[in-house]
């Protein structure tokens, strides 16, 4: 199955809205990756795109467990309301 790669502005703003909403500190780039079946250079080029445009803030930063086990802190990402 092929994954869509043609996902408009708006599309990525509702799916954005979803996760802001069921994460009230936020959400990281690897939960939005993972929420949209994206690659995580995919989300970031996306988040930037919606910073610039007023839509989304950084909102401070959360624990998270990497791949190989460590813990460390990632920027989470919010709607702005």
């Amino acid at each position: 199955m092929l994954k869509r790669f043609d996902f408009s502005f708006d599309e990525v703003l509702s799916s954005v809205k979803e996760l802001s909403d069921d994460n009230a500190d936020g959400f990281s780039i690897a939960e939005m990756a993972e929420s949209l079946g994206m690659g995580d250079n995919w989300c970031r080029q996306k988040i930037r795109a919606l910073i610039k445009a007023g839509k989304v803030i950084c909102a401070g930063k959360k624990m998270s467990t990497t791949i190989d086990g460590r813990t460390c802190r990632v920027p989470v990402y919010r709607v702005v309301k």
